[in-house]
């Protein structure tokens, strides 16, 4: 997904201060082991051989609505020749309800279904949100750790959704989405199932590799990391993110250091400005002693 450039972050000034939640990181998602890792934990999907999956990271899918922009994903997975999908997007910004987006996102997921509907019943599509913030706040659902959504067809009375006269078994979409801003000394992991994510998000929110408890994720991370082109890449983003903020803390910076020189010049003319009259009122002292100790002589004009 895109992100505002107005976004309240902390000024980050190299791919050092980048955690997985920062824009340039969603490229960790090239690593095969460690898209699986996402899927097995946070879907429950199991990857077992990795040449069965394709992953595009930043993948934009074409609009044929017009007027309305590209939709861009941040990593598209597919597994076993299409059979199964998923949707990995990286929620930086809270915008708007969580599950209407997610629905959406699912829409451009499934746009290019197998032709045919035989094959249909037999696609899974799952969209997973990860957010660095609740997305449920001020909702019944404030502080829980995920939402699962499920969409199926429902086979009536009448027969009317069927396919070669058997029910038309459809409920292969589904939609998670994380609270990755759990709180999880106030709500500790219920489950085993649980504890995992928590290790997940955690580290997540980690800049630095060597402190994440994942061997998968710390390997992943550090490897992106330290790619020469990712580096120059992220430099270039900080630049564009960044920039009006460096220069403002660079011009506040001058400002600040202008104060104190001027402060400095100020403290230093005033203690200049003592020193002299001190000085002054010294030499006055002194010469008023010297006047005291002369004699004096009375001379008379006159005298009768």
């Amino acid at each position: 997904m895109s992100e505002k450039t107005t976004e309240n972050t902390q000024l980050k000034r190299s791919i050092d201060d980048l955690d997985l939640f920062d824009l340039p990181m969603v490229g960790i998602f090239k690593d095969k082991r460690y898209t699986a890792y996402t899927l097995s934990t946070l879907a429950g999907i199991e990857v077992e051989n990795l040449d069965e999956m394709d992953v595009a990271v930043e993948d934009f899918l074409q609009n044929t609505e017009e007027g309305k922009r590209d939709m861009r994903m941040d990593a598209r997975i597919n597994i076993r020749k299409g059979e199964e999908r998923a949707n990995i997007e990286i929620q930086r910004v809270k915008k708007e309800d969580e599950a209407a987006r997610a629905l959406n996102y699912s829409g451009g997921l499934i746009t290019d279904f197998p032709k045919g509907l035989k094959k249909i019943p037999e696609t899974k599509s799952t969209v997973i949100f990860i957010c660095n913030f609740d997305p449920f706040e001020n909702t019944p659902y404030s502080g829980m750790t995920r939402m699962r959504y499920t969409l199926r067809s429902d086979d009536d009375e009448m027969r009317f959704h069927t396919l070669s006269g058997m029910p038309y078994p459809f409920d292969g979409l589904t939609i998670i989405i994380y609270n990755g801003a759990q709180d999880w000394k106030k709500n500790p992991p219920k489950s085993e199932e649980e504890a995992k994510i928590k290790v997940y998000l955690e580290d997540m929110k980690n800049t630095d590799p060597g402190k994440m408890t994942s061997d998968i994720a710390r390997t992943a991370c550090r490897n992106y990391k330290e790619d020469p082109k990712v580096v120059d890449e992220v430099k270039d983003w900080i630049i564009y993110k960044y920039g009006e903020q460096m220069k403002e803390e660079v011009a506040a910076k001058v400002a600040e250091k202008e104060k104190a020189l001027r402060k400095e010049y100020e403290e230093k003319l005033e203690e200049k400005l003592k020193d002299q009259k001190k000085e002054s009122e010294d030499a006055l002292r002194k010469q008023q002693v010297q006047i005291s100790k002369k004699p004096s002589f009375l001379i008379l004009d006159d005298y009768i």
